[in-house]
């Protein structure tokens, strides 16, 4: 029993976890299109941003996807017998790891594609001014 709550005390502080860097990364993609707006207002060309920050977008949701998936899931250690216990807990241990391995590379690629959303808008030049006579 009490290696059952272990894991789901584990499970929803990574569910947290993975939560709270979702929310982050949400808060720095609405300033990379902030200033996407911006240069857009300013005459720059954005095309290669916006596909950056749609995919971005996309990424988020699908981590926001998984995260919910996982925060659904428990785990409950099914015990065989008194000799197989210990392989029991490990393979319970193994498939909670193997779960949460899965949602972090998510919550990765939406970091990643947020970055490169960030990359692509820093090659705009002169984002912050505004153009006359162009």
């Amino acid at each position: 029993k009490r290696v059952d709550k272990q894991l789901d005390h584990l499970n929803a502080r990574s569910v947290a976890h993975f939560t709270a860097v979702s929310a982050q990364l949400t808060q720095v993609l609405d300033r990379i299109t902030a200033r996407t707006d911006k240069a857009t207002a300013n005459g720059r060309t954005v095309n290669a941003v916006r596909t950056a920050i749609d995919a971005a977008r996309n990424a988020i949701a699908a981590s926001r996807t998984a995260t919910a998936a996982q925060a659904g899931r428990t785990y409950e250690i099914l015990v065989s017998g008194e000799t197989g216990l210990k392989a029991d807990v490990l393979r319970t241990r193994q498939q909670m790891k193997s779960d949460l391995g899965a949602v972090r590379a998510q919550v990765k690629a939406a970091r990643d594609a947020v970055q490169r959303a960030a990359t692509t808008l820093a090659t705009v030049p002169r984002v912050d001014t505004v153009t006359v006579g162009e």
